[in-house]
């Protein structure tokens, strides 16, 4: 079953960012159903939720896998940037569910 899972960002820069899109990427067992996040802006400090859809395959095991998160994003100059990655926990449960709730303290790059 898929699941939408949420993810918070925070602006740690020291300036306004727009056009900010996330990207999750995972592997098998886990599938994406919606691997994409957009936030319009977000001034130093403020914070915004992206949502994903994620889903793990029947023979998966109950563990926890890792899932990759980056932003591509423009800072105050109009200059488009892209963020570290961030490696995120993704936890399967044995009653085929996924969970992945991280706050991610964005700082760009």
């Amino acid at each position: 079953s898929v699941r939408l899972q949420a993810v918070s960002a925070t602006n740690n820069r020291h300036q306004r960012l727009t056009d900010i899109k996330a990207s999750l990427s995972t592997s098998a067992p886990l599938d994406m159903y919606d691997a994409d996040g957009y936030i319009e802006s977000l001034d130093p400090g403020d914070s915004a939720t992206v949502t994903f859809g994620l889903s793990a395959t029947t023979d998966a095991n109950p563990k926890t896998y890792a899932a990759a998160l980056d932003f591509s994003y423009e800072d105050e100059r109009g200059i488009s940037r892209m963020s570290e990655t961030y490696q995120l926990p993704v936890d399967v449960t044995t009653d085929d569910g996924v969970q992945l709730l991280s706050i991610i303290p964005f700082a760009g790059g």
